[in-house]
Order: structure tokens, then sequence, then C-alpha cells
């Protein structure tokens, strides 16, 4: 399993000050909007102008995410028997140098890609050796092994914007308009650096909008398994909650609370994840979200039919139990805690204006009702 801190390490040795000894080269291909290769280059990374190297560096240093683990990153399995690791073999064993693997692995994304622009598609080999290390995580001047890796970022190309620009006759004119690359938006890392090792057998995909990331890449360009980044989880789930609402001829204040509901159950699990081990986060099955629901009040009925749902789609479809946290929305779970905290004060205050009235003070009763009104009515 690939951890943060085999994320980490990747992303620290391409930020280093060194990285110049970890990049060998880098080589290329722009994609015009009719999906023809249009131009193509490879060099040696340290001939790579010095302010372009920055910026290519700067691309290059996105694809592993620290913070995006398991969204904007997720760990990739080839399928079985697939010939896409030996076509990235060639690749790195050439040092980008065989065209006809380089070639073929341009093709396969530039039929896989979905976009309507141009794009540049970048490839850098990176040869990285790995030190030995010490229980307590210091390392030891001594090579384990060498992670001989490729990293491809596929960035789209778009016009700059419309505006003026001082011409050097004295006008200001309309500036000409150029195309534009942007960052990253799809990209990998092969092999996959694994417990600090080459794992052939995977690779670490990177999505910039994990909402919407290409499946198309994942499955068909680089011929591997499918699998949903946590933000997809979550807004899988969401709608499951919709259909349940729905189906009980509820409104969305209803949904809303449901899902609030919920958040706030998940938040309390994922607080306790934080002190275990990725392979021991929580797992929601059918069976821990039955008993999610019934510790949170939600009837039996809405209860039933959102485990069904869910049962349905991860059991019978995925047939991978997701993680609590993928589900889990941290906005959702502090409105439901405001809201919460909300009602709680709103009895304390009704409870206070009735000791108001009782007690003969008429006056501070009624400014507590009038804010109570004021609160209803926000």
């Amino acid at each position: 399993m690939i951890t943060k801190q085999n994320i980490a390490e990747i992303k620290n040795i391409l930020g280093d000050k060194n990285y110049f000894d970890i990049l060998r080269s880098m080589a290329g291909a722009y994609v015009d909007g009719t999906r023809e290769i249009v131009h193509t280059f490879r060099e040696p990374f340290f001939k790579v102008d010095e302010d372009e190297k920055n910026k290519y560096l700067k691309i290059a240093q996105a694809i592993p995410c620290v913070k995006g683990f398991d969204d904007k990153n997720i760990e990739l399995q080839f399928a079985s028997q697939s010939s896409v690791p030996d076509l990235l073999e060639r690749i790195v064993v050439s040092d980008l140098m065989d065209e006809t693997a380089v070639h073929g692995l341009y093709q396969r994304l530039i039929d896989r890609y979905e976009i309507e622009n141009g794009f540049l598609i970048l490839l850098f080999h990176g040869v990285y050796d790995v030190m030995s290390r010490t229980s307590d995580g210091n390392e030891i001047d001594e090579s384990e092994e060498v992670y001989d890796f490729l990293l491809c970022a596929i960035c789209p190309v778009n016009w700059d914007k419309p505006g003026l620009k001082y011409d050097p006759s004295g006008r200001i004119c309309a500036k000409q308009l150029q195309k534009v690359v942007d960052k990253a938006e799809t990209g990998f890392i092969w092999p996959a650096f694994e417990e600090r090792s080459a794992n052939k057998d995977k690779c670490l995909f990177y999505s910039q909008k994990p909402k919407t990331p290409q499946h198309k890449v994942i499955v068909g360009a680089l011929d591997c398994t499918d699998r949903m980044t946590a933000t997809e989880n979550r807004l899988k789930f969401e709608k499951m909650i919709s259909h349940v609402i729905l189906n009980a001829n509820l409104g969305t204040s209803d949904e809303d609370k449901l899902i609030q509901k919920l958040n706030l159950a998940f938040g309390e699990i994922v607080k306790t994840d934080q002190s275990v081990t990725p392979e021991n986060e929580s797992i929601l099955t059918d069976l821990v979200l039955q008993d999610i629901c019934d510790k949170a009040g939600i009837s039996e009925v809405l209860r039933d039919q959102l485990v069904i749902e869910f049962r349905k789609f991860y059991d019978k479809v995925i047939e991978v139990w997701p993680k609590i946290w993928w589900l889990y929305d941290p906005k959702t779970a502090a409105l439901a805690r405001y809201n919460k905290n909300r009602e709680r004060m709103k009895t304390v205050m009704r409870q206070a204006a009735r000791v108001c009235e009782s007690s003969g003070q008429q006056d501070l009763a009624q400014e507590i009702n009038e804010m109570l009104e004021e609160m209803h009515d926000a």
C-alpha cells in the first residue's frame, strides 16, 4: 500500500536543490485541438534553459500530492496481463530515447484524454538513490536500491486572457493573444514508490480535479483497474441520500438534516482515526452504516432504504467498502455543529424567559423572546 510518507519522499526529492541530480531527461508532445501531434522534443534536463527548467519542475512537483492522498493522488493497479508496464519499462530504460515506445504512450493518452482544446504531454525520467534508514528514520550513507521512474504530466493549453499592453511607441493597444500551458490536470508516476521501493505492478495517478478525474485515461490509456477518488465517493453517497429522501417524499430540509447527522457521526470516527495507520482506518460497511444511523437517531425507514442503496452500489458494483473519511465533509459537519449549538441555545433561552416571567422580570423575558423570534426569522 502506498502511504503519504512514500508520496512525501518523492515530492521532497523533486523539491530538493539538487533535483537536477534526480531528473535526467524530459520529453514532450504538443497536441492541437484536432488531436494531432504538432511538435515533439526530448533533451537532457540539465540542458534546459534555467527559466524554463523551473517552470517544468513546478509542473512535475504537482504530481505527487501528499494532501490529496486518496483523492488527487490515487493508487492504481495494472490489469492482469497488461502490456502497459512493459511499454513504460522501455521508455524508462531508454532514458526517453525509445521513440516507438514514447510515441506509443503519447498515442494511448491522446486517444483517451478528454479535452476540447490542445494539451501538452510531458515526460520526465528520474533516478533516485534510496538511502537505507535506521529504525528511528535517520538516513545512513548507503544506497538501498535505485528507484528509476517515469513521471508524466498532461497540461491543458489555452489562450491567455485578452487585455491591453503598453507599446514602446507610446500607445496603449490590445496585446497579442498567445497559447499558454496551464497547470497539470492529469498525470502519473511509474513505478509506484511503495515501502521505499519500486512496485512495477502499480502507478500513482494524479488528478487536479478529483471531482472529475479522467477515468478513460485510467482504464484505457494506463490499462489499470478503475477506482473512484475520495471526492467521487462522497458525492456518490450524497446522491444515495438524495434518492432515499426523494423516494420517501421528503424535502430538501430533510435531506440536509440527514447529511448533517451522518457527517457529525463520521467526524467523530475520523477524529479517532487520526492516530492509526492508513491500513487501519475505519471502513464503512453496510452494518456499520446501520449502526451509525441508529445512534444518530435516523428513522428505521430512511435507515433501511439507505443501507439497501449503499449495499447495492459498494457490495455489488464496486465490491470494495469505502473508508469513512472519504464520505466525510468537514464543512457539512461544522454546519451541523453550528445548528446543533444554535438549537441548544434557543432551548436554554426559552427556559430563561420562563424563569424571568415567573420571577416578575417581564422586560427581560420579553427581550429574550424577541431575540428568539429574530433567530427564528434568520
